[in-house]
């Protein structure tokens, strides 16, 4: 995500002014595409140095992701403001949507031919045991 300044003209006494949107690239058939996430209004007073420390915050929130900086106070109050917007303005076009039926397909498990059958799961549980009793420390003192 990024922000971006989008310059107007007013019809009526053609004074220029800017909005700014928070703007997200996404891939599609066609190729990438940059679509408007949330507009922010003309408003808009941050310093164009921080924007992307912002947007970065505001990515961080809607996704649920651990931050790996420490924001400073002032972006992360309007990040969680902004994040909020979108989070609501999300909620609202997925409840807007009709539920799909359920779709069921019968298969016949007899039918089924599995070629290369591959576990991970036992090996794995092996090695995380290992891990924790210690056993490979304990190998490695006895061979010195």
């Amino acid at each position: 995500m990024f922000i971006r300044a989008v310059e107007h003209k007013d019809n009526k006494n053609r004074r220029k002014y800017r909005t700014y949107k928070l703007v997200d690239s996404v891939r599609t058939e066609r190729g990438p595409r940059q679509t408007t996430v949330l507009n922010l209004g003309a408003d808009f007073k941050l310093p164009k140095e921080h924007w992307k420390e912002l947007a970065n915050c505001i990515e961080e929130i809607v996704t649920e992701q651990q931050t790996i900086f420490e924001y400073p106070k002032k972006i992360r109050v309007l990040a969680e403001q902004y994040a909020r917007r979108i989070i609501r303005k999300q909620a609202s076009v997925i409840d807007s949507e009709k539920p799909n039926p359920p779709d069921y397909a019968r298969v016949d498990l007899n039918s089924i031919n599995n070629e290369f059958p591959r576990t991970a799961g036992a090996e794995h549980v092996v090695y995380e045991t290992i891990k924790l009793l210690e056993i490979d420390k304990k190998l490695g003192e006895s061979l010195v």
